[in-house]
């Protein structure tokens, strides 16, 4: 079973990645449409946060079975991860709450900010 939690969580990182580009792609794309389309930003958004959040719990569980097995694991990555998936929804919410002025700005570092946590975790 370990092995394919292992498996499911090495492979999955690069759905992640690929959603958070298809999602930055979009952004640029509608970048100067006025109004603004916030529902497919939130859909974008709420895709990669599930992803995000189903990596984080494969990531736990695997955690979890390597301190049981009393094995050596890098503890900078879990870290890392946890506060990347945290700045992932905090500015999300941040990004849904701003103004017409400043969501495509907010919008876009919803995205960048926890995409560069996410490199540095992985190749940390």
């Amino acid at each position: 079973m370990f092995n394919t939690i292992y498996i499911f969580h090495d492979h999955f990182r690069w759905l992640i990645l690929l959603a958070a580009l298809a999602e930055i792609l979009f952004l640029l794309v509608m970048y100067r449409k006025k109004p603004f389309p916030l529902k497919g930003f939130v859909v974008f958004s709420r895709v990669f946060l599930a992803m995000l959040d189903l990596q984080l719990v494969l990531g736990l569980v695997q955690l979890y079975y390597r301190i049981s097995e009393h094995l050596l694991f890098r503890h900078a990555h879990p870290l890392i991860m946890l506060v990347a998936v945290f700045l992932a929804h905090y500015l999300f919410k941040q990004a849904q709450k701003a103004p017409e002025e400043t969501i495509r700005t907010k919008a876009m570092w919803s995205v960048l900010i926890p995409l560069l946590w996410i490199l540095l975790g992985i190749y940390l």
